[in-house]
């Protein structure tokens, strides 16, 4: 069976809809007291995964119970707590501690990373039911949940551990998710060619910078040198986040202004480059940014001698 990732939140129908053991009383995301949380998310994201309602196959909905309970009362023979861990597609992540515990369902696998999509309840427990997608670390047994960010932007720090996984026994060949993507350097303009006016001393290239691939967790900093020039304003990075093939990266920006200052009165042409490199775990990016820059030949100040009422003046 084809696996087909899940990155947006699913419509108010079918797998989770109101027949879902966790979800009785309607709408999954609905904003009730009654509607779901992880439980019924991953029950319904595991349906989907099958193309049918898993009620009479998935023992736990035998005995409903809270997310730290799946480890127990699931497929037993799909069950891992302990052991060499070898997490694949479509897979649900079993948290523990507290007194729900969590899970949530793999929707891609890039190396030491793990995409995951989920639900939780919102801060308020009885207002809005979140859904969302993160980047986590592969987890070690008893390594930390971490962090999920909700639908307003406030990131939450769970300390709930890893305490097991259950494959996904409906996908015949779960293989390892895309390829990493690699980080890439856009810098507008590319190139410069200016020319530096007789009565000027200096002239300046404004750039924005902009750097995408960057995996969740790492930060650009540093890594441009501008030999013979200045920096004369330079922003702090923006960072956003956008998502490819179910992996979650980061796009950064900033922008810088350099300037060339006059090194003599003469007409000449001087060529001056910005170097731009910064290594993330998943691969280097390196940039060579050429400004050519043609000096006109600086005018002397003119001299003007008048004459008032007999006496000379000079004016420069």
């Amino acid at each position: 069976m084809a696996f087909t990732p899940r990155y947006t939140q699913p419509t108010a129908s079918g797998y989770y809809g109101s027949w879902n053991t966790y979800n009785r009383f309607g709408w999954l995301f609905a904003d009730n007291d009654y509607g779901g949380n992880c439980t019924g998310y991953a029950y319904g994201r595991t349906s989907e995964i099958a193309g049918r309602n898993i009620h009479d196959d998935f023992y736990i909905t035998q005995s409903p119970g809270n997310g730290k309970d799946w480890i127990y009362n699931s497929w037993p023979e799909y069950t891992h707590t302990s052991g060499a861990i070898d997490i694949h597609l479509g897979d649900i992540l079993v948290w523990g501690g507290g007194t729900y515990g969590h899970v949530e369902v793999v929707e891609a696998i890039n190396g030491n990373k793990l995409t995951v999509s989920y639900s939780v309840y919102g801060e308020t427990y009885g207002s809005s039911r979140e859904f969302g997608i993160r980047t986590v670390d592969y987890p070690s047994w008893g390594s930390y949940m971490g962090v999920w960010t909700d639908n307003d932007g406030n990131d939450h720090n769970y300390t709930n551990t890893f305490i097991g996984y259950i494959h996904n026994k409906y996908l015949d060949e779960p293989g390892p998710g895309p390829e990493p993507e690699e980080p890439t350097i856009y810098i507008s303009p590319a190139s410069y060619t200016k020319t530096m006016g007789a009565e000027e001393d200096y002239v300046d290239f404004p750039f924005t910078i902009t750097i995408e691939g960057i995996p969740v967790g790492e930060s650009a900093s540093g890594g441009n040198t501008y030999p013979g020039l200045e920096r004369v304003a330079n922003t702090g990075w923006s960072y956003s986040s956008y998502v490819v093939d179910g992996v979650i990266y980061q796009r950064a920006t900033k922008s810088q202004t350099l300037r060339y200052r006059r090194e003599s009165d003469g007409e000449y042409s001087v060529t001056k480059h910005m170097y731009f490199n910064m290594t993330f775990s998943n691969g280097s990016i390196s940039s060579d940014t050429r400004m050519v820059i043609n000096v006109e030949k600086k005018k002397p100040k003119g001299v003007l001698f008048l004459e008032w009422d007999g006496a000379t003046v000079m004016i420069l």
